[in-house]
């Protein structure tokens, strides 16, 4: 860890409002960041807006956040300030992930929003070792990056079925194109982030946990409410400090354990050392998270073949069938997703579930899920659909509240 490294953790209750959270803005980055260093330069700011979604759900960024991040910029001097994000790659356009948040340029006090899908990219190499172990050689990331004298990530802090959490570092992969996105997915995720961690290092980075999410993220969960936001000027000590405050060992967390294998982080950014902490230290902070629930296939007698499915498509699946009540609708099915290896055969149209647009070839089988990803809703909606033990039990009980994170609550939020 460098020294010179700060860390701010402030109680910020889910419920704040913008003025309540620039109170907290002030307070987290004044100290260190509030000197004149963003006097007459253009600041980006990279929230999280991945899906049409609320903010009340906890899988995006809290946009009272945003707006008093903008204003913040705007009055310690800089030149411009630039909200850029571009949402999952099943979306066409990041602007409706804005508008149901209420993120217009009218509201941001002078602040521009830009929608990465709509820029240009530049092509960068993927850093080894982690990129020829990704398998992958480049990455095309937003030019708008070229015209940012500082960038701060906004992440939200949520847990992901697959990776465990989701903070800073996957948080940056809104600012690449959707066919590297996808890539990313079919490389495992992981190894390709690490990379992209490494190529896009924000100055500073803002870790909303006002809201949170909670289960089975990075989507498809609940929300959290654990009011509390992580200020750094370290990316690395940033992701570590959230880590501890879900109630994740680090060390445990895969894409940590990977990194730090891999020399890309060291003992001292894993033990805080050289940092200066004000507010609360992260063994003082933590609010356990509710962790993703994985769904039971043996229980059910449910088949998973999953040669060559990407993890992003696996997301989706494992978010549907942590459902109890859809696991045994579909008890002893077949689920069959990714590129390689043939349809079994064994199994009828009713109880096979072809998932993902790589498996095209296969959609007369049974119950096809387009997309590439599939939307979770969709898949969720089209599965209650095409099983009869479903509509006997009403689609409406999966939005109930107090449930225990296996439940599309959000489907009413949509």
């Amino acid at each position: 860890m460098p020294s010179g490294t700060w860390i701010s953790i402030l109680d910020a209750p889910p419920e704040s409002t913008c003025p309540e959270l620039r109170q907290k803005v002030d307070e987290g980055l004044d100290p260190y960041a509030g000197k004149g260093e963003v006097r007459g330069k253009i600041v980006l700011l990279k929230p999280n807006y991945c899906d049409r979604l609320s903010y009340k759900t906890g899988a995006v960024t809290n946009p009272h956040l945003v707006r008093a991040l903008c204003g913040y910029f705007l009055d310690r001097g800089a030149a411009r300030v630039i909200v850029a994000e571009g949402g999952s790659a099943n979306l066409r356009s990041t602007r409706p992930a804005f508008a149901l948040n209420k993120l217009d340029e009218g509201s941001l006090g002078g602040a521009t929003l830009f929608d990465v899908k709509e820029g240009a990219f530049r092509e960068y190499p993927l850093p080894d070792p982690v990129g020829a172990k990704a398998g992958m050689t480049a990455v095309n990331v937003s030019a708008i990056l070229d015209e940012a004298d500082v960038v701060v990530n906004v992440p939200v802090m949520k847990t992901h079925i697959l990776a465990g959490a989701t903070l800073g570092y996957k948080n940056l992969k809104g600012l690449i194109r959707d066919d590297d996105k996808l890539a990313f997915h079919r490389n495992g995720l992981v190894l390709p982030i690490l990379a992209l961690s490494r190529i896009v290092r924000p100055r500073l980075v803002v870790m909303d946990g006002t809201v949170g999410m909670e289960g089975n993220g990075p989507l498809h969960g609940n929300p959290a409410n654990k009011g509390v936001l992580v200020f750094s000027n370290d990316p690395d000590a940033a992701e570590i400090a959230a880590l501890m405050i879900m109630g994740f060992e680090p060390a445990d967390v895969e894409y940590i354990k990977t990194a730090a294998h891999m020399k890309l982080l060291d003992s001292d950014t894993l033990a805080f050392r050289n940092a200066a902490f004000t507010g609360l230290t992260p063994d003082k902070a933590v609010r356990e998270f509710k962790k993703p629930a994985f769904p039971d296939f043996s229980r059910h007698n449910i088949r998973l073949l999953a040669d060559g499915a990407c993890s992003s498509c696996l997301n989706v699946i494992h978010a549907c069938f942590a459902n109890p009540v859809l696991s045994g609708a579909y008890r002893g099915s077949t689920i069959i997703v990714g590129k390689s290896g043939e349809a079994p055969g064994d199994t009828p149209p009713s109880k096979t579930i072809v998932f993902g647009t790589c498996r095209q070839k296969n959609s007369g089988c049974g119950v096809f899920i387009d997309g590439c990803p599939p939307d979770f809703i969709s898949a969720y909606e089209k599965l209650h659909a095409s099983n009869p033990l479903m509509s006997t039990i009403g689609l409406m009980m999966h939005k109930k509240k107090g449930n225990d994170g296996t439940t599309p609550r959000h489907l009413a939020e949509r």
